[in-house]
């Protein structure tokens, strides 16, 4: 069985339990598929954790033992709460939406993003771009919303009918963490095939403080190329491509 990475919460079933865990199994997998299969569920048979001890999913995987499980429940992105239990509140809807950068919300978080690449890279490595720039004909610019509340941005600049670039992802800080940087950047991924591009590209920072930032592009497919479009070689940048398939 292949690993799994749970996004929600998971639940450690004691070797006394394990008898009784099979029963739970079965209905946890009947309430979780309830409403098309809301939630996945895969078990994975662990030892049970030392007293006092933190017991991680990757530690529980990696030692033998005592035959009890470890279920992790994932929500998918059409998960919601009220299909398992109806009497509970519908969770809150991500949206992603055309921005003006008119907003004080989005001015804001820019002049944070922006901050925050001088004091990670020098002058003359920083190449975000600034509101006059976002605004440019050939850059469409989103931000992400949970109700009224700014999550993050991201933007396409077109370089040609067949590449475009990636620019100005951003996620607020308090909301780091939750899976908005991959929401963002599925759907700049869409728009890009939707377009008919064949390349998508992007320039990030070589420092530690774009690790995540790093780590999250190559997730996506993207890989180390050389520089491109007007951009020269540059040791505190760190060039990404990947092909697309035209949508």
């Amino acid at each position: 069985m292949g690993r799994a990475i749970p996004d929600g919460p998971s639940t450690l079933l004691a070797p006394d339990q394990t008898e009784r865990s099979q029963d739970r199994i079965v209905e946890l997998r009947r309430l979780l598929q309830i409403g098309d299969g809301n939630r996945n569920v895969v078990e994975h048979p662990v030892s049970h954790p030392k007293p006092g001890s933190e017991h991680t999913a990757a530690e529980a995987e990696a030692e033998s033992g005592a035959g009890c499980f470890l279920l992790l429940v994932r929500p998918n992105s059409a998960y919601n709460p009220g299909s398992i239990h109806p009497g509970r509140q519908h969770m809150p809807r991500r949206e992603i939406r055309l921005d003006d950068l008119q907003g004080c919300e989005i001015r804001a978080l820019l002049r944070e993003h922006l901050e925050n690449m001088h004091e990670l890279s020098p002058p003359e490595s920083v190449h975000a771009l600034d509101i006059d720039g976002l605004r440019a004909p050939e850059v469409t610019f989103w931000s992400i919303w949970q109700d009224a509340e700014l999550l993050g941005c991201g933007a396409l600049k077109e370089l040609d009918a067949h590449h475009g670039e990636i620019k100005s992802m951003r996620t607020a800080a308090v909301h780091r963490r939750q899976g908005v940087a991959a929401d963002l950047l599925r759907h700049i991924l869409q728009e890009a095939a939707r377009r008919g591009y064949r390349r998508l590209s992007l320039e990030t920072g070589s420092q530690d403080g774009f690790a995540p930032a790093r780590t999250l592009y190559a997730a996506f497919g993207f890989e180390v190329c050389g520089p491109f479009a007007d951009y020269r070689e540059d040791p505190n940048s760190v060039f990404m491509t990947r092909a697309i398939r035209p949508g």
